[in-house]
C-alpha cells in the first residue's frame, strides 16, 4: 500500500528536572495531488483518506531529548509515553567530567582545566548536550574561530649571545650612583657576560672582549673597578651548566657545533 507513518504528539508536561512526552504512531495514507482529470469519485476518496488512519501497535520508537535517548514500544493502540529525568543528565555529565579529570589527576582541580573539560564534553556531543554547566556553553562558531595573532616582541638585541636580560641589567646599573654597590653590580654583570659568551661561542674568551662589549652596550657609562678580576672560564661554566651545542646533519652528522650568532 502507498502509505507512510505519522507521529502525532500530544500535550506533555515538563519542569526543570523532568519532562514527560506522549503521542501516537499512525499509519497515514498518502494522498496524491489533485489533477484536473480526477473524477468526482476519486476526489471523494481522497477526502476520506485525508481523515482516516490506522494505529501502529508494538512499534519501536527512538526519542531524543536534551542529549538523552530512549527507545519505547507503542501499545496496542499505537500510543507511546516516555519520561526524561533532566537531573539525571546533569549527574551523568558531572560523572563524565570526573572520569576525564582522573585521566590527568595532577590538573583536575585547576579552574581553567575544569573549564576545558566541560568545553570538550560539549564538543564531543556535537553541541547537542543540554545540561547545567558551571561555564558558558561553547558554540560551533566559536570552535571555528581562529585565535588572534600574537604580536612577536620586536626587541632589537645587539648581541644575541648576551640576550635582552643583560641589556636591561646594564641599563639598570647605569642609573646607580658611583660607589661600592655599583662596582659590585658591574662586576657581576661582566662575569655574567663572560659566562654567556663561553656558553654560546668558544671555550675561551678574552676579558678585553667582554670589557669592550660592556662599554658598547652601556654607551660608555659602565666600567669595572681597577681591582676587579674576572672569574675563570672553568668556574663560570660550572655555574652556568653544560655548554650549549647542536649536532650536525648530513655530511656533518655526529659532529657537535657551537651555536654562534
Amino acid at each position: 500500500r502507498n502509505t507512510d507513518v505519522k507521529i502525532m504528539s500530544y500535550v506533555g508536561y515538563g519542569n526543570q528536572t523532568h519532562v514527560r512526552l506522549r503521542g501516537r504512531v499512525l499509519e497515514n495514507y498518502t494522498v496524491s495531488d489533485a489533477q484536473e482529470t480526477d473524477s468526482s469519485m476519486r476526489n471523494l476518496w481522497n477526502i476520506v483518506r485525508r481523515f482516516i488512519s490506522d494505529e501502529l501497535p508494538f512499534v519501536p520508537l527512538t526519542i531524543t531529548f536534551c542529549g538523552q535517548e530512549k527507545t519505547v514500544i507503542t501499545d496496542e493502540e499505537g500510543f507511546f509515553y516516555v519520561e526524561f529525568d533532566l537531573d539525571e543528565a546533569n549527574k551523568i555529565a558531572n560523572a563524565i567530567i570526573s572520569v576525564m579529570g582522573q585521566l590527568n589527576p595532577h590538573l583536575r582541580d585547576i579552574t581553567d582545566f575544569n573549564h576545558k573539560l566541560w568545553a570538550h564534553l560539549f564538543i564531543m556531543s556535537d553541541f547537542h548536550l543540554d545540561v547545567d554547566s558551571p561555564y558558558p556553553k561553547p558554540s560551533p562558531e566559536s570552535l571555528a574561530e581562529k585565535p588572534e595573532k600574537v604580536d612577536y616582541p620586536s626587541n632589537n638585541i645587539r648581541f644575541g649571545h648576551y640576550g635582552k636580560t643583560v641589556e636591561r641589567l646594564i641599563e639598570a646599573a647605569s642609573q646607580y650612583d658611583d660607589g661600592e654597590e655599583k662596582d659590585y653590580l658591574v662586576g657581576r654583570i661582566a662575569n655574567l657576560m663572560k659566562r654567556s659568551n663561553l656558553q654560546w661561542n668558544s671555550d675561551s674568551v678574552k676579558d678585553e672582549t667582554i670589557l669592550k662589549d660592556l662599554k658598547q652596550l652601556s654607551g660608555g657609562k659602565l666600567q669595572v673597578n681597577e681591582s676587579f678580576v674576572f672569574e675563570s672560564a672553568s668556574d663560570l661554566l660550572k655555574k652556568g651548566g653544560k655548554k650549549r651545542s647542536f649536532k650536525g646533519k648530513g655530511k656533518n652528522k655526529g659532529r657537535n657545533f657551537k651555536k654562534r650568532n
